[in-house]
This record gives structure tokens, C-alpha cells and sequence, in this order.
């Protein structure tokens, strides 16, 4: 038998990061029987939620090769001395509609300040706002940092309805738009995959020094370029 030793390297990754989400189920699967990770359920969940957590759980017990034994399901509110990354599953009503629920959970809240955070005025964010305000059916998968602990991951998976949720699940499931998924955020709408712009960012895991200069001047070719001519 053969093996490769990857012990030696660097372990980093700039977050959010939905594709990795997506394809690998990171950062969920960083532990494969996902025992630091909470799948989190409105307090009036329906067949709906339980429905998509199943398929994300089996999704990454796929991705893993494990079976997915020890991981949380809780409704709100989140104990703050929580460190799991948490995985949000509902519905996501319009946090401008003045007949939104005052007493909606706030870490459900959170996440869709989160995905108003990503409706820049002009592009793609302003037909996904109107689509809001218009109580259209849409989809969204949302990645952020937690408040709760440095490094703790979220990742919420909302529907301005249930179908709308359903329709964010499946496109997980679903090849041609689950290429499509990347960055802080996404929208699925009508069988389409809308990315947002989001300039909220994090890391996880560790860089030598080495390898944050190399990254710095990956990202400054041309700075690179003149410190070369000068030293040359």
C-alpha cells in the first residue's frame, strides 16, 4: 500500500469560501464524524428543515467516506460558550417588512443582515433585493464568522419560502449550479446561481512566515518585479 504525508504543510484557507462549502462541506468536514458542528433549526421548523439537514448530513458523510455520528441539531438560542460551526437551515423573512416577527430568533436575524450586506445597489444585488421586497420565492446560502468565538464558522442555508429553501439545498445537489457557487454568497433563483459581492473576510489554520510573504508577493507580481530589477 502507498500513502502521501501531508503533514508538513501549511493548513490555510481565506473564508468565506461557499464553494469549498459546496464540494468538500468545509468547514464541516475538517472533523469527518462532524462532532464540532451544530445544525441549527428555526423553533417552528417543519418537514422542510428536517428534510435538508438529512440531505446536507448525507451529502458530507458522502464527501467524508464517514458516517456523520456526532454532530449538534439545536434550535436558538445558541449558548455563547458554543465553539461548533454552526449550520443555519430556514426561512429567511424580509428584515424590512414591518410585519416580520420581532421575537425571530436573533441568530437567524444575523444571517440576513448578512445577505442584505451583500445586495450592493447596482449588478446583481439589486434584483435580488427587489426580489425581497417583492415576497418573491428565492434561495440563498450564506457564509460568515461567527460572533460567538474567533474562527467559528456559519454557513446558512435560507429560503424567502420553503420552496425557496428547497431550492438552495438542491442546487448543493445539483452539478451544473453547484459549480457555480463561490465566494460570502449566493442566491438561487428560477434554476439560476447568483453570487454576491462581499468584502467581509476571514482565515482559518495557520501560515509560516515563509509562506505569507510568498502569498503577499503572489498577489504583487509586479512589486515583486521591481524589488528584483533593484536588487539585480
Amino acid at each position: 500500500d502507498s500513502s502521501i504525508d501531508l503533514t508538513g504543510f501549511s493548513h490555510f484557507v481565506e473564508m468565506p469560501n461557499l464553494a469549498l462549502f459546496s464540494r468538500a462541506g468545509y468547514p464541516f468536514t475538517r472533523f469527518a464524524d462532524l462532532s464540532k458542528t451544530s445544525f441549527v433549526l428555526p423553533t417552528d421548523y417543519g418537514t422542510a428543515e428536517i428534510g435538508v439537514a438529512l440531505e446536507l448530513i448525507g451529502q458530507m458523510a458522502n464527501q467524508t467516506g464517514v458516517t456523520a455520528s456526532r454532530f449538534e441539531i439545536s434550535t436558538p438560542p445558541i449558548e455563547a460558550t458554543s465553539t461548533n460551526d454552526l449550520l443555519l437551515i430556514g426561512i429567511a423573512e424580509n428584515e424590512h417588512d414591518e410585519a416580520t416577527p420581532s421575537d425571530r430568533p436573533v441568530i437567524f436575524r444575523n444571517a440576513m443582515r448578512q445577505l442584505d450586506a451583500s445586495l450592493s445597489p447596482q449588478g446583481s444585488g439589486a434584483a435580488v433585493a427587489a426580489t425581497i421586497q417583492a415576497g418573491g420565492t428565492m434561495g440563498a446560502l450564506v457564509g460568515y464568522q461567527s460572533n460567538l468565538s474567533a474562527g467559528q464558522s456559519i454557513v446558512a442555508v435560507l429560503g424567502t419560502t420553503k420552496e425557496g429553501l428547497l431550492q438552495a439545498a438542491g442546487a448543493l445537489s445539483n452539478p451544473p449550479l453547484r459549480d457555480r457557487i463561490r465566494g460570502a454568497a449566493v442566491v438561487v433563483n428560477a434554476g439560476k446561481v447568483r453570487v454576491l459581492d462581499s468584502a467581509t473576510s476571514y482565515s482559518l489554520g495557520n501560515l509560516s512566515l515563509r509562506d505569507r510573504v510568498g502569498i503577499f508577493f503572489a498577489n504583487y507580481p509586479v512589486l515583486l518585479s521591481l524589488i528584483g530589477v533593484i536588487i539585480a
